[in-house]
């Protein structure tokens, strides 16, 4: 704590020299910006020819039928697994925030593993450790238990396991950029936990929250290892789809899902 309120910036060598602006000039500067040009319409320009060419080729009567259904698929799901992190980020960074003992950390980066673990692995751990629950559940007469490994529960829980580290660290960084004297003033105040944390902590972290749930959404958009392999039966998202697309070779089909994913 005495090292981030006093913090010192030092230098390995002795020997500094400042950053030199060089502006380019005469044939430089041409050849630079050709080289930019030459790289994006490569890169980019191409590609989004190519593919706007295959979607003007498509069948418009089967046009929206391909579509709806995994983007509404995609929509649901990345908005509950990105509001379900949200809410496990912010009661585990205020857990760590007020408790400062080694143990309280430790579980704060256990829960940040996963995303350090390829999908697949992730996807693998999950359901071996929730099929002997759904076993255990089942033996006990209950019927809501089928749901485990068969509906979308299973994969809602990998892919908050697998991204949860996204969440923690942003309301990490944002707690330590707020401090603490607001909230202990709440506290003073004799207001509680909870509305401290919902009016006075949240409004001060609100552009990070967002920051955050954005980005974990666009990562459940293109997540295919975990939705491949614990996604139900006859359930499609956009990224399924293209995969389903490109695995049999439907480039002109794919062509609307790389789009709506771009």
């Amino acid at each position: 704590t005495w090292l981030r309120k006093h913090p010192k910036n030092t230098y390995s060598t002795t020997q500094l020299r400042s950053i030199r602006q060089v502006p380019l000039t005469g044939k430089r500067r041409y050849l630079f910006w050709g080289w930019v040009a030459l790289l994006s319409l490569f890169s980019l320009g191409l590609p989004i020819i190519q593919l706007n060419l295959w979607f003007l080729r498509m069948d418009p009567s089967g046009l929206f039928q391909e579509l709806i259904p995994p983007l509404v698929n995609t929509l649901i799901l990345g908005f509950s697994v990105a509001s379900l992190i949200m809410f496990f980020a912010l009661m585990v960074a205020n857990v760590t925030r007020y408790q400062h003992r080694r143990w309280y950390r430790l579980v704060s980066r256990l829960f940040s593993i996963g995303y350090s673990l390829p999908g697949v692995l992730v996807a693998l751990t999950v359901f071996l450790l929730i099929l002997p629950l759904e076993r255990f559940f089942t033996s006990l007469g209950l019927s809501f238990s089928l749901q485990l490994t068969t509906g979308i529960t299973i994969l809602i829980i990998a892919l908050v396991i697998r991204y949860l580290a996204i969440g923690i660290q942003f309301v990490e960084s944002s707690y330590q950029k707020i401090g603490t004297k607001f909230t202990y003033a709440s506290y003073s105040l004799q207001k509680r936990k909870w509305a401290t944390l919902f009016r006075v902590d949240m409004p001060m972290m609100a552009q990070s929250l967002v920051a955050a749930l954005l980005i974990i959404f666009i990562d459940v958009f293109k997540e295919l290892p975990i939705t491949l392999f614990l996604r139900p039966f006859n359930y499609q998202t956009l990224a399924t789809r293209l995969h389903q697309f490109a695995s049999d070779e439907q480039l002109v089909e794919s062509s609307l899902m790389i789009v709506t994913l771009w």
